[in-house]
């Protein structure tokens, strides 16, 4: 291309880049025959602005080098590498730094003042350059329907790895190669099928099970009305993969896909939840996925009724404050967590969503052997020595309950006296009497329980010795 062509591009009046500048050819600045010198002078001041230097390559290509401001403070350069178009920047680095991919966009877009210099000189096109930087794109047709303007959506496909990626296995695979520039219609479904051929070759899947069963999942993947991810599944492996591919088969034979979906969806969470239950669960082996989703839910709801079911831990004194009466009245304490919900559904408040900790007592008073009310008691601060006061007391549907004044002091009383005890005062201090006379009280409720537990236990014996008799004479 001659120079003066050269100069033509930048100083065409069509070129609104140029903004009162002029491109003039410096063949005295020439440093050898195969570069040729440009300079950008401002008309008005007669002052470079920058300077061009065309390098011609033995390829017959050419590169191109901007160097801007009066010491160069900006240099740019768009050079050939291993076939390939680079963009390089230097802004007062030691270093040029590749900005390909981040210039890219802009260059292609904006039309800056040397891009259509690069291309006359090599003879390029849009779809050339495309090409050229992006040579995975090569062989999809999709891409010359897709504007320039949306040229970000290629960025998931621009690292050069993808690119030797695809080369080294589509070789060896043709037939892969072609579902996927079947199947890829545009820029967002190619980066999807790439997604999932990098995963499944990621769990080390035999290539041609993957070629025999790629269509099924892709196919699997558009038909599902929520956009779901394959790729997401952590329960997939290379032992599993076959059966999952049956099943989407399957799923996709008999137009079941999205109750599909939703139920692999959950396999991962329904896997983590049983062991995080259960750390020594084990977890079945998979002979379908759909079942294998249905197992692991009744895990989960088994393991969640065990540890729900599990009875709190009381101390001797609570154990001693459960069962007390005071004449039809009587204090009753939850033995597991059903305890709670049943109080909560009986009495038609939330006390079923609370639960016993060393913090929270949950209480209920029961009148001739019926619920009336539930109490909630809170240590009053955060150390473990903190006194208990009452936070909420209600009756059915959340009323206020209307126990006898009296009955309610003494078994408000009884309730203190078990999770507020004060410690033993010396013998000469005031009140000393009373705590004595509250000890013996306490050692009476634990003798009277200790007692009704010994009564219970020979009264189950009793019951037991005549069954063990029958099952002897029977066997």
């Amino acid at each position: 291309m001659r120079s003066k062509d050269i100069c033509a591009v930048f100083n065409h009046p069509d070129n609104k880049e140029n903004q009162g500048m002029e491109m003039i050819y410096s063949p005295d600045k020439n440093p050898n025959k195969e570069t040729r010198v440009f300079e950008i002078i401002h008309k008005e001041e007669n002052e470079s602005i920058c300077r061009v230097k065309v390098e011609r390559l033995r390829t017959k290509k050419y590169n191109l080098h901007v160097d801007v401001g009066p010491k160069d403070e900006v240099r740019m350069k768009f050079v050939w590498e291993n076939g390939k178009i680079r963009f390089y920047e230097n802004q007062g680095n030691p270093e040029f730094i590749d900005a390909t991919y981040q210039k890219l966009k802009e260059w292609m877009l904006y039309t800056e003042a040397f891009t259509p210099i690069f291309m006359k000189l090599n003879e390029l096109t849009w779809d050339l350059i495309h090409d050229n930087v992006n040579p995975i794109l090569k062989d999809f047709a999709f891409k010359k329907d897709v504007p320039y303007e949306k040229f970000s959506l290629y960025e998931e496909l621009r690292f050069d790895n993808l690119t030797d990626f695809f080369n080294n296995y589509n070789i060896k695979q043709p037939k892969l190669k072609l579902l996927i520039k079947e199947k890829a219609k545009d820029v967002e479904a190619l980066i999807r099928m790439v997604q999932l051929f990098q995963f499944f070759l990621n769990l080390e899947i035999d290539i041609n099970y993957m070629v025999n069963y790629f269509e099924t999942l892709v196919k699997l993947r558009e038909t599902s009305n929520n956009n779901s991810d394959l790729t997401k599944f952590k329960f997939l492996n290379k032992q599993n993969f076959r059966r999952f591919c049956l099943d989407c088969e399957e799923a996709l034979a008999k137009g079941t896909v999205n109750d599909f979906f939703s139920h692999i969806g959950d396999i991962d969470r329904l896997a983590n939840r049983v062991i995080e239950l259960n750390p020594k669960a084990e977890l079945p082996k998979v002979d379908n996925f759909t079942n294998y989703h249905n197992v692991l839910s009744r895990m989960v709801v088994d393991e969640e009724t065990k540890r729900e079911s599990a009875p709190y831990e009381w101390s001797e004194e609570e154990k001693d404050l459960h069962d007390f009466k005071v004449d039809e009245w009587q204090i009753k304490l939850p033995v597991s967590k059903p305890d709670l919900r049943m109080w909560g559904n009986m009495q038609s408040h939330c006390i079923g969503t609370y639960n016993w900790t060393g913090n929270c007592k949950l209480i209920s008073f029961w009148k001739n052997d019926t619920i009336y009310s539930c109490l909630e008691i809170r240590r009053d601060g955060s150390s473990p020595y903190a006194k208990f006061r009452e936070h909420q007391h209600r009756a059915k549907r959340n009323t206020d309950p209307q126990i006898p004044a009296d009955i309610k002091n003494k078994l408000f009383q009884r309730i203190w006296d078990c999770w507020n005890v004060t410690p033993k005062p010396n013998e000469k201090d005031q009140g000393y009497l009373e705590w004595i006379e509250k000890e013996n009280q306490r050692k009476e409720w634990r003798e009277a329980r200790l007692k009704r537990e010994e009564e219970a236990a020979a009264a189950a014996k009793q019951v037991e010795a005549p069954q063990e008799e029958q099952q002897a004479v029977a066997a």
